[in-house]
């Protein structure tokens, strides 16, 4: 019995219905030619189930197309089959077995260092000193330092940190760092003792606005850079024992004359977006993008890209892979041509905005005056003239014996 199983397990059997005229004669065919038949079932008239080996299969399809018959397979057994289907379940296996393999292989890396805590100390600073002891993106994680040896490692090289904590959050190295509290003396502003209020620059006083101290100076009186407008004591500041020293506070308002030179093309370009969009979506594997060599990008001539990229996350885990979201915003570029007129007009516009700017929240522009204008090589040159009210005193500390 053995012996004759055997045969069928190692070659394969195939059952297969046979439909047909002329089965009989087919059948008849298929003994002469030697054809082993394991089983016969006639289920009707013109349809009868035979089972024959896989290495005769090809010669009986040839007679069944010699005689007009259809058929249909019913059933494969046998050691080619089994083959066949672990070879397919060996290749998925092995696909499968490559991408947990490629996984790991990336959630081994680093992909991000974050650092924080530090206010004084740049980051740009740590990040140099981690890349220098072997911690930077796209490196092994088994290749970094232990987190003691790279705790001191960058304590000695940073004598403003107090304290360096290191963690390793999957693929991301977070660098906690403690600054030591001491007062900044380069930063730390000085604290000063009372002050007189003096005038930094030439200027026609026109307003007076005192809290506290002696003023020595009123309305329409004119002074000098440096002059003393507010005294830090009560009483007689010439004389030493004249009065309190409380210090001076309060704001003088002078009328004070500023100069703007200001250069205005007749021809300008702007570029402004037109409101089309398109958005695509790029694969990635840690930084590398995964692109389409076949694919356009977007169908525009001038345009802007703005990115935003994502990354799988399930829990605290972040894995190494996302995607790119890119936005093309087209753009053109728009001409504008000024007449002299206009260009003087927006000439006097820039020139106002750069005046209130350095005159501050107190001032304000009393009038304004071109004293110079030409028109060279396509561009508007103007000399403008302003007069201004702005706050002159400014603090200067209240010396002893003055």
């Amino acid at each position: 019995m053995l012996g004759v199983k055997m045969p069928n397990t190692v070659e394969g059997e195939v059952t297969i219905e046979c439909r047909g005229a002329n089965l009989t004669p087919f059948l008849n065919d298929v003994v002469q030619a030697g054809i082993v038949l394991r089983q016969i079932e006639w289920k009707g008239q013109e349809l009868v189930q035979i089972t024959i080996l896989v290495p005769d299969f090809k010669q009986v399809i040839a007679l069944l197309r010699q005689y007009q018959c259809k058929m249909k397979i019913v059933k494969k057994s046998g050691l080619p089959f089994l083959v066949a289907r672990a070879m397919r379940r060996k290749f998925f296996a092995i696909g499968a077995i490559l991408f947990i393999s490629f996984l790991y292989m990336l959630s081994s890396l680093v992909w991000k260092i974050d650092i924080l805590g530090n206010e004084k100390i740049p980051t740009q600073l740590v990040q140099n000193l981690l890349q220098k002891e072997g911690v930077y993106p796209g490196q092994w994680k088994g290749k970094i330092p232990s987190q003691e040896e790279l705790k001191q490692h960058l304590l000695n090289q940073l004598p403003q940190a107090t304290w360096i904590g290191i963690q390793t959050q999957g693929t991301r190295v977070v660098v906690t760092v403690v600054e030591k509290k001491g007062i900044d003396q380069a930063t730390e502003p000085k604290k000063v003792g009372p002050v007189n209020l003096v005038a930094k620059k030439d200027a026609f006083i026109v307003d007076l606005a005192v809290e506290k101290g002696n003023p020595l100076v009123k309305v329409n009186d004119t002074v000098q850079k440096g002059q003393v407008l507010v005294s830090g004591k009560y009483g007689d500041p010439t004389i030493q024992e004249g009065g309190q020293i409380v210090g001076a506070k309060g704001i003088v308002l002078g009328e004070v004359w500023y100069e703007s030179n200001i250069v205005v093309p007749l021809q300008m370009e702007y570029k402004k977006f037109t409101g089309n969009r398109v958005s695509k979506t790029i694969p990635m594997i840690g930084t590398w993008q995964i692109r389409n060599p076949f694919s356009k990008d977007h169908p525009y001539q001038t345009f802007e890209i703005v990115p935003k990229e994502s990354f799988l996350q399930i829990g605290k885990w972040r894995f190494p892979i996302g995607w790119t979201k890119e936005e093309y915003m087209e753009t053109e570029v728009e001409k504008r041509v000024l007449t002299p007129a206009q260009a003087v007009e927006e000439g006097m516009d820039k020139a106002k905005a750069e005046i209130l700017n350095v005159v501050g929240k107190d001032g304000r522009i009393i009038s304004q005056k071109i004293l110079q204008q030409s028109i060279k090589n396509g561009r508007v040159y103007l000399k403008i003239n302003f007069d201004v009210v702005e706050n002159i005193a400014v603090s200067k500390p209240l010396l002893q014996g003055e």
